[in-house]
């Protein structure tokens, strides 16, 4: 999630486009491009990547890194992973010992050490912390692209102080299951930083959906597997999985 810095330029949007978005994810064509465009691009990296998803269950830990353990961040935490539970089938449980997706609840100060220690580059994350209101890194198994390991890096102060919290752990969670990119133009979407979404929309929904269909095999490039996204999408449309 980057850091929002005009979030006035929502409101000047036209009322008749935001209307036109209403009902977006009943297009399986916009639904096919907004799902190749965020499963298989990556917001920090360049060019076509291959798909990934998890094939393990995922055992999850909450690290309080000067930050005091309240409930209500456990319970924000939780209450999503248990919707992406419900969306994708994935067994999904807290563990702290042998945990593989650690979220990480620190100081905005502490925010770019946070970044540097998971990700190595002590450069990069200057500039990612600059850039972000919170983040995710996943670590895929090769050569299969599946994901193994998962970290989310929340500045919990910051994210209370701009309201973000929430978004911050319903947009990194998602991503990092499989659907690592942002744009602008994907819309309603979390995976849209110029939109306000708190929750998942239908069209995330879907996306998550699709992705977690056993058809659609992680290290599997885009030409392997559109003919099946495109035979897949407009089946879930007619079954309104969006809900």
């Amino acid at each position: 999630m980057k850091r929002l810095i005009a979030l006035t330029l929502l409101a000047t949007l036209p009322a008749m486009a935001m209307a036109g978005f209403q009902r977006i994810w009943e297009n399986a064509d916009y639904v096919e491009k907004a799902f190749a465009e965020i499963a298989f691009k990556h917001e920090y990296e360049a060019g076509l990547k291959r798909l990934s998803k998890w094939t393990r269950p995922i055992r999850y830990r909450i690290r309080y890194d000067h930050v005091r353990p309240l409930p209500v961040l456990r319970e924000d935490i939780r209450d999503h992973f248990h919707t992406l539970h419900q969306l994708t089938g994935l067994d999904i449980r807290p563990a702290q010992h042998k945990a593989n997706f650690t979220i990480v609840l620190t100081r905005d100060k502490d925010y770019a050490a946070r970044i540097a220690e998971v990700t190595g580059d002590a450069r990069q994350a200057v500039r990612l912390s600059q850039e972000s209101n919170c983040i995710s890194y996943l670590v895929m198994r090769q050569p299969s692209n599946a994901i193994e390991r998962a970290w989310v890096i929340i500045p919990a102060d910051h994210a209370f102080e701009k309201g973000l919290f929430h978004s911050c752990v319903v947009e990194e969670l998602t991503q990092s299951l499989g659907l690592p990119n942002d744009a602008d133009w994907v819309s309603p979407s979390i995976a849209n930083d110029l939109d306000i979404q708190e929750e998942l929309s239908p069209l995330d929904r879907l996306m998550v959906r699709l992705l977690y269909r056993p058809e659609l095999k992680s290290g599997m490039t885009i030409k392997q597997a559109y003919p099946i996204i495109h035979r897949l999408v407009p089946e879930m449309i007619r079954q309104r999985q969006w809900r």
